[in-house]
């Protein structure tokens, strides 16, 4: 039996397969990169070819870690505080609600973290509005405990939406 999560998790493989390219983890660092100044190191490999049936397979076992930039119209959202999970959550929504967005999915790790990808209709003037207010209004009422993507101030290859391998959620 088909449950909630490998339905998400074949939704999920739906947006990979508009990507030009994807990216797979590695168990050790495969790429340095330098921005501004800062280091950064990344354990996932960037194949520059479409995803394939073996790799979708690999991932809905559990064999592969994979991950895809963020499409023009989308954002990924990590909350790190599992104490304040609940809070977040209704802050959240309310945003969500706000901006008349009805389709989020969002799944919640291991160490409890939550992480959220929307995608939108808007274009990216508009989107990059909704990242500003997003963030005004988690900062009211929350300490600095998420993270938002795309960050223009990270390398591309760290603006990426990496598969979830655990329990999935959908508002739908």
């Amino acid at each position: 039996m088909i449950d909630q999560s490998t339905n998400l998790k074949t939704e999920l493989l739906s947006i990979l397969e508009e990507a030009p390219y994807y990216y797979l983890k590695s168990p050790s660092i495969v790429r340095k990169i330098t921005k501004n100044g800062r280091i950064f190191y990344s354990k996932y490999h960037l194949l520059e070819e479409s995803v394939n049936q073996q790799i979708k397979k690999d991932y809905l076992n559990g064999k592969i870690s994979i991950a895809t930039p963020l499409g023009d119209n989308e954002i990924f959202i990590r909350y790190f505080n599992s104490e304040n999970r609940q809070r977040f959550l209704y802050i959240f929504r309310k945003i969500l609600r706000d901006f008349k967005i009805k389709r989020e999915i969002f799944f919640i790790d291991e160490m409890d973290v939550i992480n959220i990808l929307i995608s939108f209709e808007q274009e990216e003037k508009a989107l990059n509005k909704i990242l500003e207010i997003i963030s005004k209004n988690l900062e009211k009422v929350l300490e600095k405990e998420w993270k938002i993507l795309p960050d223009k101030s990270l390398p591309k290859d760290y603006n990426i939406f990496i598969f979830p391998d655990q329990k999935l959620f959908s508002n739908q």
